[in-house]
Order: C-alpha cells, then sequence, then structure tokens
C-alpha cells in the first residue's frame, strides 16, 4: 500500500492528466480499470498510443509497438510513473513490418479509433477502422497467433466482431463499464477465450 502522505508527489503525478495526449489518443484510451480483466494475457501490445496498459507490466515482459514517436514517449512517461518501465520494451516501428520478425503468444490489439467521430455513429463500423478494415487487420494478425484481444470502443459492430471468427471457435465480448456507464469493448479470440484463470505470461 502506498503512503500518500510519504509519496504524495507518485500519486498527483498518477493522476495528473499528460498535457501532451493527442485529442485522439484520449478517444482511444480506456480507464485503469477497463483494462484490468486481460491484463495478464498479452505480451505484446499493437498499436501502442499514449496510454498503454501499464498494469500489464506487473504480471508479464511486454513489447509495446506504434510508429508514432511521440506516443511512445508519453506510453514511456506512463510505465515510469508506474514503476514498470523496466518490463516493458518500446519500439517506435511499423507494425507490419515488424511482427514477422517477433514470436509471440498472445496480440493485445489497439488500433486507433479515428478520433471522438465515432461517438457520431450509433454504430461503429469497423471496416473502416485505420483506413484497411478490422477485418484485414485480423487476418494478418491471425498468421501469427490465435490468442487476440481487440480493444474498441462501446459501440462497436458486435456482429463484425463475431463474423472474424470463421473456425467455428467461440467469440467473447466483454463490456467494460465505469461508474455504471458503457465505456469500451474488448473482444476475445482463440485461448483467450473464457479462460481468465490461468496467466499465459509467465
Amino acid at each position: 500500500m502506498v503512503d500518500i502522505k510519504q509519496d504524495s508527489n507518485r500519486t498527483k503525478a498518477l493522476w495528473r492528466p499528460t498535457p501532451s495526449l493527442e485529442n485522439e489518443v484520449q478517444c482511444n484510451c480506456g480507464h485503469e480499470d477497463q483494462t484490468m480483466p486481460h491484463i495478464s494475457e498479452c505480451p505484446l501490445r499493437k498499436f501502442d498510443g499514449c496510454i498503454i496498459d501499464v498494469q500489464n507490466g506487473y504480471r508479464c515482459s511486454l513489447i509495446a509497438v506504434d510508429i508514432d514517436p511521440v506516443k511512445i514517449k508519453c506510453a514511456r512517461r506512463n510505465a515510469e510513473i508506474y514503476g514498470v518501465l523496466n518490463k516493458i520494451d518500446f519500439i517506435c516501428a511499423d507494425f507490419f513490418s515488424l511482427i514477422p520478425h517477433l514470436a509471440v503468444d498472445v496480440l493485445f490489439l489497439s488500433p486507433p479509433w479515428g478520433g471522438p467521430a465515432y461517438l457520431n455513429q450509433e454504430v461503429y463500423d469497423t471496416c473502416y477502422l485505420m483506413g484497411i478494415g478490422l477485418k484485414t487487420i485480423f487476418r494478418f494478425a491471425q498468421q501469427f497467433t490465435s490468442n487476440i484481444a481487440i480493444f474498441l470502443p462501446r459501440n462497436a459492430s458486435i456482429i463484425q466482431l463475431t463474423e472474424l471468427e470463421k473456425n467455428g471457435d467461440y467469440v467473447e465480448v466483454e463490456q467494460n463499464i465505469l461508474n455504471n456507464k458503457l465505456k469500451t469493448v474488448t473482444a476475445y479470440y482463440g485461448d483467450l477465450v473464457c479462460d481468465f484463470s490461468e496467466n499465459v505470461c509467465e
């Protein structure tokens, strides 16, 4: 337990808004409590952004990838604040070019949603995600592992998420609720479905 009186500077740092966060990143991020169920599952974080799930570092080593050096810098700062900087490898690179050179068991995909515009849609159409569509991203990721989690806005099309699984296997779509409000959803595939009791990151 942190002694607030003795560690007030660190406590303030944890809760102080990061001034360098871009609007799009703020719209794409999730509150700490929303990411808890899958924190033990993910040795590689794709499309890192400024808000990396730094809690993951408490349970396993991570590789965080983003093509934007500014977002990598922000993510490193967040990891430093939470004391897990030494457990995360930050790589500024194009994920699609990098992944063929890595060996991973699990992928946690957190692609950019395109800023606050998704709020204007009743159902968020993932076909336009990153200009290539979620299906293309997912099929690419499947070449390297079947254990995939995808972090998306609350209005993401559930039908489109279930249609990604073509092998007849189950898909788990988790609603991430904070203060009685639906904030985001996380879709799980492969061995991540309905199996949070085993820690795949030793």
